[in-house]
């Protein structure tokens, strides 16, 4: 009898500790889970939408921008075969461009969220605030297309300004 209580007393410390590790490990699995995302074909229009400029929207369209537009695509799918990291919500800052998706039947795709250092893919809602979704971190340099699109000169935000001088 005196033998099985050792046991007795492992198998219970072991329980509790599987008990207290579980929560651990779901709440990793949902904020930290890294994937893979599809790469974006057939896409006509690309509106690129920037702060702090009185809600100004360049709309880059197939039939006048067909280079633009492969361009920012080609970007952002050389971006698909990297790792993303699940973002299940927050506020996004301000000083974020973004980038919209329209396919041939002028659905919205997908929309991005594009800092200096970070591309964010929104969730189906598509928001600016609450985003849920995947984001990675990126070099902006590294992306000549992106770095266009976020130094162009209607992105005047102060926080931008001080980024520039780095990137633009």
């Amino acid at each position: 009898m005196k033998k099985s209580l050792p046991v007795v007393k492992v198998m219970f410390a072991a329980i509790m500790t599987l008990l207290a590790l579980f929560p651990i490990e779901t709440f990793f699995q949902k904020e930290l889970k890294l994937t893979f995302k599809a790469t974006y074909h057939n896409i006509i229009k690309v509106e690129v939408k920037y702060p702090d400029s009185k809600n100004t929207i360049l709309v880059y369209d197939v039939q006048h921008h067909p280079e633009k537009i492969t361009a920012i695509v080609n970007d952002i799918n050389k971006q698909s075969y990297e790792s993303w990291i699940k973002v299940n919500g927050g506020k996004e800052a301000g000083n974020i461009i973004g980038i919209s998706f329209y396919d041939d039947s002028k659905q919205l795709v997908t929309s991005f969220s594009l800092a200096p250092d970070m591309l964010l893919e929104r969730g189906e809602n598509h928001r600016q605030i609450g985003v849920s979704g995947f984001y990675r971190t990126i070099n902006l340099k590294d992306y000549l297309a992106l770095q266009e699109v976020w130094c162009n000169p209607i992105n005047t935000s102060t926080y931008n300004s001080l980024v520039r001088n780095k990137l633009c």
